[in-house]
């Protein structure tokens, strides 16, 4: 399994640069492991990098997976683009917007960006799924848990890094092969069907290219200044977030 070459990874001395291509080794994960010890116990600033983050998964799933930081935020945004919505595109506090046959709206289960659903909305228990999921990652990698996210009642009382973190951990349990998204075997839409939504349903695949079109022909406003967008013509539009 990938996350047990991964553990091995963390066990074997960083030699070359080189190493980087031969997926057996991770200087980052390497500089995390070794101050691992020196980080614990120091200011809050430091404890919450210790988190299980989406930053730390965006890096994981480049070295267990393959392709780029880069791919992995284009998929999220893109994803989490069609999830929110058109009227609350991006919205970390995003709720469902659901309509009755006769044309009245109500609040769907849906929450957040990526509209997990908790047992306690009335949904499909989504969101419970995913946060164990991201413990069961956490626990495999040795990284502590973000206590605001195992104690979430609801998706959108998380910030959007918690959001995208509970997004990564639970593509990386479920069971979409997130290897072939990477080399370009499989399309974005079906990493969507297979790994997020899980239950694909007769028009499913044209609402997310009409979501898909929408964010590369317009561009997309995000609700947090700190980001900005980029989309270059004929590829992936995603939301860059400066490191």
């Amino acid at each position: 399994m990938e996350e047990e070459e991964y553990l091995m990874s963390q066990q074997q001395p960083a030699t070359r640069v080189s190493d980087y291509t031969s997926q057996k080794t991770s200087l980052l994960n390497e500089f995390l492991a070794l101050g691992k010890t020196e980080l614990r116990n120091t200011s809050p600033e430091t404890q919450q990098e210790q988190y299980l983050n989406d930053d730390f998964l965006e890096d994981y799933l480049v070295k267990t997976r393959g392709g780029t930081t880069s791919l992995w935020q284009g998929a999220a945004d893109n994803i989490a683009y069609h999830e929110s919505g058109a009227q609350q595109r991006m919205d970390p506090t995003a709720i469902q917007i659901s309509e009755r046959k006769d044309g009245t709206l109500y609040d769907g289960p849906g929450r957040g960006m990526f509209q997990f659903e908790s047992k306690a909305s009335g949904g499909s228990g989504s969101l419970e799924t995913a946060i164990q999921r991201y413990i069961n990652v956490a626990n495999t990698l040795g990284k502590q848990v973000d206590p605001e996210i195992i104690n979430a009642s609801s998706a959108e009382n998380l910030n959007s890094d918690q959001q995208y973190a509970l997004f990564y951990a639970n593509m990386i349990e479920g069971p979409a092969k997130l290897a072939d998204f990477a080399t370009g075997k499989m399309p974005l839409v079906d990493l969507w069907l297979q790994g997020h939504k899980k239950v694909e349903k007769d028009g499913n695949r044209a609402s997310f290219k009409g979501s898909y079109d929408d964010a590369t022909n317009k561009g997309i406003s995000y609700v947090q200044p700190r980001n900005e967008i980029r989309v270059t013509p004929g590829s992936t539009p995603y939301i860059y977030k400066p490191r």
